[in-house]
């Protein structure tokens, strides 16, 4: 049997703003394809006859998609000069939707793939005025019991029965003829929960419909809902628009949705964007950003910073861009304003432990002049932090694949970390300033970390009982080693990344893990970086600068306690990053740390080599890692 339907797509897209000052929101893009035509689609291919489709902002847009597209015959459009609800558009449209015993209606914002066939034949089933498409979703305000919808945001005043839920209403419904004996006779400005309670008052079936447990449903309201739904339908792919221009050499990270007749200019590097159609996109590094055919660009997180407290009440035009992600998850954007040095906002989720230490290690270290970013702004409200902007000029991008010839800077690097680590322990003492300690709990944690997600995970070596007894008591060797080693203050991930050069000195960021630990760890960090290349003589050559700078701060270390600290503490350093390697990649989907797996157990076996220690079984179970590695990355990118 016939039916026909209503797609609700008049409304101002507010949130969406300012993009949908210059598009109306039932034409953006989603993954290519309009929002609206993307509806159209999906119900066109369950069965509807006539589609309904009201308009007011920016309507002559959407009028003059639809007409040059091929559901022009299939869609009568319905004006509004005033936004008529999300009820009042149904007796506007009543002439068209009461044709059938039955009509289907879809919200425009809402991207789902359910069942729609199944939606409207288990409504006409029911002999319901209405079925409700329910989800336990983000607004759980229908209480639906045994299948029938009893209220809805608590109208009318029911008693929650024992097999009662509460549910989302997620804008996809199915309506009888009849249903429209609960609405005005005449169109005007009237709620759709109005109708549904009447009926209920009314006595008549209010049903729900279940979608499938895995099917996909998106509320398309903000940028980060644009964003993430992009992210979900994408994944790490990139797709092309008709037309596009996209330079050869151009870098894609993350998912990318280039549109019709778009420019990607020489040097860009795409990492999580959109890009509209007509837009340009000028060369340099972008990230989670709308680019549009006016030049401008919109940030996933522009509504977020707007609220900041800091940022709310500024006048004149600021602006946000992105900047690499990194391991954790927490979000680093350059916030600019005109004539004004740019600064750069730290975004952390409210389950982030490490916002608190941040804040106040990074305002002890601002206290005692310790190398880290000033801190401007802090809101653990919105658990946010605006700080100075030490620029791009980080020892990875500044020396990698050159790292003999930044010997110098590596030299200051080294410096810069023995002035650190003093002064910084005596400002602890000084200032009585709490902080975390490397305990052997902790030790054995990282160590652990590397069996868990490197060893098993990653390699899929699977130790029988008898060997994982024999391995808990070597990396308890190694933890009782690196325990008697002198513990200073150390930042904890003190690699090439997260060390830059600004104004000609050295600075550290993401300081968020520093504790007291063994001296030598953030050496091992720095010297034997899987994301660098420094040969071992340029190693020999550093840790001997770095003790003689510790000597000249009056911290003598004699040299054989020093290489034997040194050569425990790499080995820890090491396993650490192994496991982090295989936990971003194998847990987060970051799979680009696969590349530095290799690179990274190459140094585990050399210090293994080094190290007065024996870990004759570790040694082994790095034998059969490095047999067995190549295969497994392979097997991993593909399926990843």
């Amino acid at each position: 049997m016939k039916f026909n339907a209503i797609i609700l797509a008049a409304g101002y897209g507010s949130r969406l703003a300012p993009l949908t000052g210059e598009i109306p929101k039932p034409l953006l893009p989603i993954a290519g394809t309009p929002m609206l035509f993307r509806i159209l689609e999906q119900i066109k291919a369950a069965g509807a006859d006539r589609i309904a489709v009201n308009t007011h902002h920016l309507g002559e847009q959407v009028a003059e998609s639809i007409g040059k597209s091929g559901f022009a015959e299939s869609v009568t459009l319905f004006e509004e000069p005033e936004i008529l609800g999300t009820g009042g558009p149904l007796v506007n449209a009543k002439s068209l939707l009461s044709e059938n015993d039955c009509f289907l209606l879809h919200n425009c914002d809402v991207v789902t793939d359910f069942d729609l066939r199944r939606l409207i034949r288990e409504h006409r089933q029911s002999g319901a005025a209405a079925t409700l498409a329910l989800i336990d979703g983000p607004e759980n305000r229908v209480l639906v019991e045994n299948g029938e919808i009893r209220s809805i945001v608590g109208r009318p005043a029911v008693e929650a029965g024992a097999e009662s839920k509460q549910m989302t209403y997620a804008c996809v419904a199915a309506f009888s003829r009849d249903f429209f004996e609960n609405l005005p006779e005449q169109p005007c400005k009237y709620s759709l929960i109005d109708g549904l309670v009447n009926a209920i008052a009314a006595g008549k079936k209010i049903r729900a419909f279940f979608p499938e447990s895995d099917a996909l449903w998106a509320d398309i309201g903000s940028f980060r809902q644009y964003f993430d739904i992009h992210r979900r339908l994408l994944g790490n792919s990139v797709i092309r628009g008709k037309g596009c221009t996209i330079d050869p050499e151009t870098k894609f990270g993350g998912f990318v949705s280039i549109g019709d007749e778009a420019v990607i200019a020489p040097g860009a590097e795409l990492e999580n964007c959109i890009v509209l159609n007509r837009a340009a996109v000028p060369a340099g590094y972008h990230a989670w950003e709308v680019f549009t055919r006016r030049g401008t660009t919109v940030h996933r997180e522009t509504r977020f910073v707007s609220r900041l407290p800091f940022v709310k009440n500024l006048p004149g035009d600021w602006s946000i861009r992105s900047l690499r992600e990194q391991g954790s998850d927490r979000k680093f954007l350059r916030f600019r304003r005109p004539g004004e040095p740019s600064r750069i906002l730290m975004i952390s989720n409210r389950d982030d432990k490490d916002y608190g230490r941040f804040v106040t290690l990074g305002t002890f270290f601002n206290r005692n002049n310790l190398f880290t970013p000033k801190l401007y702004e802090t809101d653990p409200e919105s658990c946010t932090v605006l700080m100075e902007d030490l620029g791009d000029q980080t020892i990875h991008r500044l020396a990698h694949g050159q790292e003999t010839e930044h010997l110098e800077l590596y030299r200051q690097t080294v410096q810069a970390l023995a002035e650190f680590q003093m002064r910084g322990t005596s400002a602890l003492d000084k200032d009585s300033q709490e902080i975390r300690v490397f305990t052997r709990p902790m030790l054995l944690w990282e160590t652990g970390y590397c069996r868990e997600n490197f060893f098993g995970r990653l390699c899929g070596i699977k130790l029988p009982p008898e060997r994982e007894r024999i391995l808990d008591a070597e990396m308890l060797e190694l933890a009782r080693e690196n325990e008697r080693s002198p513990y200073l203050l150390i930042h904890r991930d003190f690699q090439s990344q997260n060390i830059l050069l600004h104004e000609g000195r050295i600075r550290f960021v993401d300081y968020q893990g520093a504790r007291l630990a063994p001296f030598a760890y953030d050496l091992a960090s720095l010297l034997r970086d899987p994301y660098m290349n420094i040969p071992p003589e340029m190693r020999r050559e550093l840790a001997c600068e770095y003790r003689n700078a510790l000597s000249e701060l009056e911290y003598p270390v004699p040299e054989e306690e020093f290489l034997r600290h040194y050569l425990t503490a790499s080995l820890q350093r090491n396993m650490q990053a192994l496991g982090a390697y295989g936990f971003l990649s194998l847990t987060k989907g970051k799979m680009r740390y696969l590349n530095y797996t290799e690179p990274c157990l190459k140094l585990l076996i050399d210090g293994l080599e080094r190290c007065p220690l024996s870990l004759p079984l570790l040694r082994d179970v790095c034998a059969e890692a490095r047999e067995c590695l190549p295969e497994r990355l392979n097997y991993y990118r593909r399926s990843l």
